[in-house]
């Protein structure tokens, strides 16, 4: 398993966007054909922690009759989940420059 089907593996609806995929682990510094081995479990979860950053902002995706509508409540929850499984918050991430810093205040 490579570590792009193992963050798609961790993605619990029928959510496929392998260019959103690629790009989070493009941007954490991934390389997504690399095996997947259960050393990798932190960087996929953090990597889906980005997944369900950006679909909390587009909470409603329609591809012709195909609709997905996401709770952002439960990602969120996901997120802190995942999070305090290795004992972050996302102010910890921020400072370690994982995150957006728009003038100069960083957000999530």
């Amino acid at each position: 398993m490579t570590k792009l089907e193992a963050l798609k593996a961790s993605i619990e609806f029928g959510f496929e966007n392998d260019s959103l995929f690629n790009k989070v682990l493009l941007d954490a510094g991934i390389t997504s054909g690399d095996t997947y081995a259960a050393t990798n479990r932190q960087e996929i979860d953090l990597a889906l922690v980005d997944v369900y950053t950006y679909l909390q902002s587009h909470p409603k995706i329609q591809d012709g009759r195909t609709k997905i509508e996401f709770s952002t409540a439960q990602l969120q929850s996901a997120i802190d989940d995942i999070l305090n499984r290795y004992d972050l918050s996302t102010t910890t991430l921020i400072s370690k420059g994982k995150g957006p810093d728009i003038s100069g205040k960083a957000i999530w």
